[in-house]
């Protein structure tokens, strides 16, 4: 019977223990997990920018993949041609457009020059994305892209 009460003794003092230790933490303060929600704003408020102009790039580059192969297209043409011209007709290339894009008005804008996608919808609506036939280089209003300028 001593025994028994050894362990119990033993027993209330572990749980004394774990009182005590329990006694002295204190949760956050609320000014504390002010703070936090504070910061986590701010870094909030610098990385949003940058997340939407990274995924309208990526966004763009489904134009510009489609205004390369216009321009693979127009060159094959202009290499084809008797009068080594460009055309401004989307029929008489042999490249295919997807028939839907849900970013990009199709069929594209297409003249001798260049060929340019407007953008159907978001923040950048009625912006322009395209390539010169000529040199390859970007042009469009599209303001992620750095607005390269108009196409001819």
């Amino acid at each position: 019977m001593h025994g028994s009460g050894t362990e119990t003794t033993q027993a209330e003092k572990e749980v004394r223990q774990k009182m005590k230790r329990t006694q002295g933490l204190q949760g956050f303060t609320l000014l504390e997990l002010l703070m936090v929600v504070i910061i986590i704003a701010i870094l909030a408020a610098i990385a949003l920018p940058q997340y939407i102009r990274a995924s309208e790039r990526a966004r763009a580059s489904e134009a510009l993949q489609l205004a390369g192969a216009i321009r693979s297209a127009e060159n094959r043409y202009k290499a084809q041609s008797p009068t080594n011209v460009y055309t401004a007709l989307l029929t008489d290339l042999d490249a295919e457009m997807p028939a839907v894009s849900s970013l990009w008005t199709l069929p594209p804008t297409l003249t001798v020059a260049s060929s340019s996608f407007k953008r159907s919808g978001g923040t950048y609506v009625n912006q322009t994305v395209g390539i010169r036939h000529d040199t390859g280089a970007l042009c469009g209003t599209f303001v992620p892209l750095g607005a390269p300028g108009a196409c001819p």
